[in-house]
C-alpha cells in the first residue's frame, strides 16, 4: 500500500516567482536583511515565499553572486525570447547609431595665440609682476597656467580669455605690480620681486638677441652674447687671431 503525502495549503499558495511578490512584502524582506537577519532566518520567517524568490529579491552579497545573477538572467531571457537587459546598448538616433564624441584637444593649437599670451606675460613680469602674483590674479588655482603658457608654450582653451583679460587690465594700468619689499638684513640678495623682474628682462634680451643676432655690430653682438651666455661667432674669433 502506497502512502501519499498531502500538500499543505501554505505550500500550495507559496509565491514561486519574483513577479508575483507584493511590493510591501519585498520591502520587508530587504529591510530585515539589511538589519542583519540571515538568509536562513528569512526563509523561516517567510514560508509563503519560495527560497529562490527570497534570494533573488535581495541585493547581491558579492561579485560572485552578482555574476551568477547576471548569468541566470541571460538564461531566463533566452528561454522567454526577451533581449538581454544586462548588456548595455549604444543609444541610437533618428539617423542611426550614435558615434563616439570627438575628444577636444587639451591645449590650444594656434601658435600665434600662444606666442601672444607668452609675450604678454613676459611684458607683465618686466613691469614688476611675478609669475606667482599673476597666477594669484588669474585665480585658476592649481593649474600653473602662467608658467605653462610662458615657459612651456602650452595653454588650455578655457585659459585664453582669462589670461587676455588679465593682461589687458595690466596694460591699461588698472592693476599695479605688487610693492617690492626691502632687502633682508644681510643685503646679499635683492628682494624676490626684483630678482623676478631682472630675470624677465634677461629673458626678453635673450629672445631679442636670437632674433636680431645677424643685424648687430660685432662689438654689440659680443657684449650681448656674454650677457645671455651665447657662444661667439667663428668670424669674430678669426678676426681677433
Amino acid at each position: 500500500m502506497t502512502e501519499s503525502t498531502a500538500t499543505s495549503p501554505e505550500v500550495a499558495e507559496r509565491i514561486a516567482q519574483v513577479e508575483d511578490l507584493p511590493d510591501d512584502l519585498r520591502a520587508e524582506i530587504v529591510a530585515r536583511r539589511e538589519a542583519g537577519t540571515t538568509l536562513a532566518e528569512l526563509k523561516a520567517n517567510f514560508p509563503q515565499v519560495a527560497p529562490d524568490v527570497i534570494r533573488d529579491v535581495l541585493p547581491p552579497a558579492n561579485a560572485r553572486e552578482r555574476k551568477a545573477r547576471a548569468k541566470k538572467d541571460v538564461e531566463k531571457n533566452a528561454q522567454t525570447g526577451q533581449p538581454d537587459s544586462s548588456t548595455p546598448k549604444a543609444p541610437t538616433t533618428a539617423t542611426g547609431p550614435a558615434t563616439p564624441a570627438e575628444t577636444a584637444p587639451r591645449y590650444v593649437a594656434d601658435e600665434d595665440v600662444v606666442r601672444e599670451l607668452a609675450a604678454g606675460i613676459t611684458s607683465a613680469r618686466v613691469a614688476g609682476f611675478s609669475r606667482a602674483s599673476l597666477a594669484e590674479l588669474l585665480g585658476m588655482t592649481g593649474r600653473n597656467a602662467i608658467w605653462r603658457t610662458e615657459v612651456a608654450g602650452k595653454v588650455q582653451a578655457d585659459e585664453v580669455d582669462p589670461i587676455r583679460k588679465l593682461l589687458a587690465r595690466i596694460k591699461s594700468g588698472e592693476l599695479k605690480p605688487p610693492e617690492r619689499r626691502a632687502a633682508g638684513a644681510g643685503g646679499s640678495k635683492p628682494p624676490r620681486e626684483k630678482r623676478d623682474v631682472l630675470k624677465a628682462k634677461l629673458d626678453a634680451v635673450t629672445q631679442w638677441f636670437h632674433l636680431y643676432e645677424d643685424e648687430l655690430e660685432p662689438e654689440s653682438r659680443d657684449a650681448l652674447a656674454a650677457i645671455v651666455g651665447a657662444p661667439k661667432s667663428e668670424e669674430d674669433e678669426e678676426e681677433k687671431e
